[in-house]
């Protein structure tokens, strides 16, 4: 590494690395990190809300201040060295801004530039251990690195990071947590070869090494040879360690855990195919997890549920040490709505802090709850969470900062003003209720023009909060980007191909200055997930193609210029990614006047190449084609009458496999 980059990493990491408190500092804007904060002192409170009155407009926001980006904080990217920037602003416990407040780039910094993808640990010396995914192969790869308190690599590490294997498979969505013995567990999701994508689990030492008896590229901790995605490992507090994870099984999609020894084995009590906790419904499917490890070897799971109507969010608890004999029954229900956004949840002494975003019945909010013991709700708190902000406009992204007495700092993306989200925060006492000096509305943190995104929460040591954010309006005005000193022509976004799972880009790109690009997916944590860097081609255009979008879901991308040591992320892109259909539908035939095709729309599930076929009243087939080149979604294609074909009544018949669809159509000719 050279001395500039080392430089860069001490300046970020130097002061908030040593110790637990100052440890949190950076721990708590990674995206799965422990998260562990300094006790905020807790304000008198007012009395819980019965009603949700309507959203202020602009006139009304203050105290905060509606024209202020926030403060500038210079940062590095831990993985790779990069400089970027975010905003960050200061809250007194009063709920006003400190603008005598300066950033600390050595303690406001987010790791990268959503925050530390994926996620970060202490490696209980001082230091951490990181982990994310990255591009550095033809596939991406899971990779770790070990960081002293002075943000210098470990001794025996890597500067380069070390890979969780030496050979090829898309390795993603990885995991971390201590193995107690100075050396960390790393768990991820891989497609190896020709078999569906499986959950993966290593143990590397406090040097960087494999551990003895460890398998080489890891243990597989399930033999069911189902899809499996998305694991989530913690400690067993007996050396070893329990994963949890999504796994489909035909038509479900549901959730199983395995717990794995210390030295690198399967435990024998626990099903070879992992116990199964929650058992996916066809009409319920289960598509986001989050985990956390409470006192007396309980684990926390909250989970979400989706249909094509609606949503809901559940949540319920397991005891770690003994084998789950039958999966979770009556699990709390937390939120029902059109849509639940992905939960954030944060230890909190013997309990934990769960905050997210709902829809439903034209209104949305953002809520907070406390659960302990049994994922049971805390008292004073409301079953379905504390309100903390409500109106018909979108919010999401919550952050959550413990205030050390029950209660607790919220900060979100909020659309109230415009389309593009502003950053707002509300501090909530210990029974749920707001407390008396914030606004019932909550406090705008940050509502200038432009967009504002992936908000990150700190203690400020004194009763408040640091909050820093992504703003994209730090980017120059007009057709260029300013990098290294050089100016870049800014890509324009010419073509966007969406279908079920599959999401394309084609941008036109400055073909006069070299410049690197770099495509990422926006997971729904908010960090970010490198998906390959992009070769301009010979007509200086770039493409990127998503091949596992998130189906069914609002999902962002971005794309990042730039040259050297540089980097500069555009605005996130935001699709709707369609689901694919289950069976095989006909929706629609006709004839459109003054043609002489007939067109049909169909919803096309995944299976064998359709075929569709013209038929006359006699049986007769007067046209045929094969739609091989369709890929699954919602369709539409044309056949075309042979010559001579008269006048009259037909039936279009559409076949996949062994069903077949059929409907009547008049041809006009």
């Amino acid at each position: 590494m050279d001395s500039t980059r080392r430089t860069a990493r001490r300046l970020l990491l130097g002061l908030f690395v040593p110790t637990a408190p100052s440890l949190a500092w950076f721990i708590s804007f990674g995206a799965l990190a422990l998260q562990l904060f300094a006790a905020i002192p807790a304000n008198s409170s007012s009395q819980p809300r019965n009603s949700q009155p309507s959203l202020p407009d602009r006139s009304v926001l203050a105290p905060g201040d509606t024209s202020s980006r926030g403060k500038p904080a210079n940062c590095t990217d831990l993985r790779t060295g990069t400089p970027f920037e975010v905003r960050a602003q200061r809250i007194l416990g009063s709920a006003m801004l400190d603008s005598a407040w300066v950033p600390d780039s050595t303690r406001d910094c987010t790791g990268s530039p959503h925050g530390l993808a994926r996620h970060a640990v202490s490696d209980g010396n001082g230091g951490i251990f990181v982990a994310w995914t990255a591009s550095r192969r033809s596939e991406p790869d899971v990779l770790v690195q070990r960081l002293t308190s002075g943000g210098s690599v470990a001794e025996g590490w890597s500067i380069d990071a070390t890979s969780v294997a030496d050979f090829a498979g898309a390795r993603e969505y990885p995991s971390l947590c201590s193995d107690g013995a100075g050396g960390v567990f790393v768990a991820w999701q891989e497609h190896r070869g020709a078999q569906t994508s499986a959950i993966y689990v290593t143990r590397l030492t406090g040097a960087g090494t494999l551990t003895q008896e460890w398998p080489a590229g890891g243990l597989r901790v399930s033999e069911s040879g189902s899809e499996q995605a998305h694991p989530q490992i913690m400690s067993d507090g007996t050396g070893g360690a329990v994963l949890v994870w999504l796994e489909r099984s035909g038509r479900r999609l549901g959730v199983r855990a395995q717990r794995v020894s210390a030295s690198g084995t399967r435990d024998g009590a626990w099903p070879a195919e992992g116990a199964e906790l929650v058992v996916g419904a066809p009409e319920f499917q289960v598509t986001l997890l989050r985990t956390l490890r409470l006192a007396n070897d309980e684990l926390l799971l909250v989970w979400r549920e989706e249909s094509l109507e609606a949503a809901r969010l559940l949540a319920a608890t397991v005891n770690v040490s003994q084998p789950p004999l039958h999966a979770l029954e009556s699990p709390r229900l937390l939120a029902t709505g059109t849509m639940v956004g992905p939960p954030t949840m944060l230890a909190d002494g013997a309990g934990a802090l769960i905050g997210w975003s709902e829809r439903g019945a034209g209104n949305e909010s953002v809520r907070l709850v406390r659960l302990i013991a049994g994922a049971a709700v805390a008292p004073g708190w409301p079953a379905n969470g504390a309100a903390l902000c409500a109106g018909p406009v979108g919010f999401d992204a919550p952050a959550i900062l413990a205030d050390g007495d029950g209660g607790a700092t919220v900060a979100w993306v909020d659309r109230r003003l415009d389309d593009d989200g502003d950053i707002f925060a509300q501090r909530v006492a210990a029974a749920g209720s707001r407390h008396a000096s914030w606004p019932e509305q909550g406090f705008a943190v940050c509502v200038a023009s432009g967009e504002q995104f992936a908000p990150a929460l700190a203690p400020d040591g004194n009763g408040g909060a640091i909050v820093t954010w992504v703003d994209t309006a730090n980017q120059p005005a007009g057709g260029s980007l300013l990098l290294a000193g050089q100016s870049v022509i800014r890509p324009q976004l010419i073509e966007t191909s969406i279908d079920p799972g599959r999401v394309r880009f084609t941008w036109s790109v400055d073909r006069k200055t070299p410049a690197t690009y770099r495509a990422y997916r926006i997971e729904e944590g908010g960090e970010l997930r490198e998906l390959a860097t992009l070769i301009p081609d010979g007509r200086g255009q770039i493409a990127m193609e998503d091949a596992q979008a998130p189906e069914g879901r609002e999902v962002g991308y971005s794309l990042s210029v730039s040259i050297g040591e540089e980097e500069r992320f555009l605005t996130p892109i935001r699709v709707q990614v369609p689901v694919t259909p289950l069976e095989l539908a006909l929706q629609r035939a006709w004839s459109p006047p003054g043609s002489d095709v007939i067109r049909i729309e169909f919803a096309l599930p995944r299976g064998p190449a359709p075929r569709l076929e013209l038929i006359d009243v006699a049986g007769r087939r007067v046209a045929s084609r094969t739609l091989a080149e369709y890929l699954p979604g919602q369709r539409s294609a044309e056949i075309r009458p042979a010559s001579g074909t008269r006048t009259g009544v037909y039936f279009v018949r559409l076949t996949q496999g062994s069903r077949t669809l059929s409907r009547k159509v008049v041809l006009v000719r």
